[in-house]
């Protein structure tokens, strides 16, 4: 069962509905969900006058909410009941223009999953996970942004 207040939804379907989440509505952002497991997300954006600074880039807080909750969202689906994951901090580095169609890629593999298990077993404290999120256009690497994430295990599992 998922670990989220919406049990309701379907894991394959909360991403989805992301879609419609005011910040990421309005900065014209899409998500597609590339894994039914939640491994694997795409997110886009393409360029609109109302995601467009006047310097006709992408606005910068809008390439961040292109990488805002979705390690942590796929880290807890994934980690199971047993663990809470808390988003504890971000960094960002734009290093060219950011025009045209923009997109991050997300992806999770198993030795990833069984690394971060691995880590807090081993830490018997919480651990601090990093994710390194290209943000790309057809021109290569616009932005980077670096994720960490918070994760422990919970003293009783939900």
């Amino acid at each position: 069962m998922s670990t989220f207040r919406f049990k309701f939804l379907k894991k394959k379907h909360l991403l989805w509905c992301m879609n419609f989440w005011p910040p990421v509505l309005g900065a014209g952002i899409r998500i597609k969900i590339k894994r039914p497991d939640l491994k694997e997300v795409l997110v886009e954006m393409k360029q609109r006058f109302w995601n467009t600074s006047f310097i006709d880039r992408h606005f910068g807080g809008s390439l961040y909410v292109m990488t805002d909750p979705f390690y942590m969202i796929m880290l807890i689906e994934n980690l199971g009941s047993s663990y809470k994951v808390i988003d504890k901090a971000a960094e960002i580095k734009y290093l060219a223009a950011a025009k045209g169609k923009v997109w991050a890629k997300f992806k999770l593999t198993d030795e990833i999953i069984e690394g971060v298990k691995k880590k807090v077993e081993l830490s018997k404290a919480p651990v601090e996970v990093r994710f390194d999120i290209p943000i790309e256009n057809s021109t290569g690497v616009v932005a980077k942004v670096t994720k960490t994430l918070y994760v422990r295990k919970r003293e009783s599992p939900q």
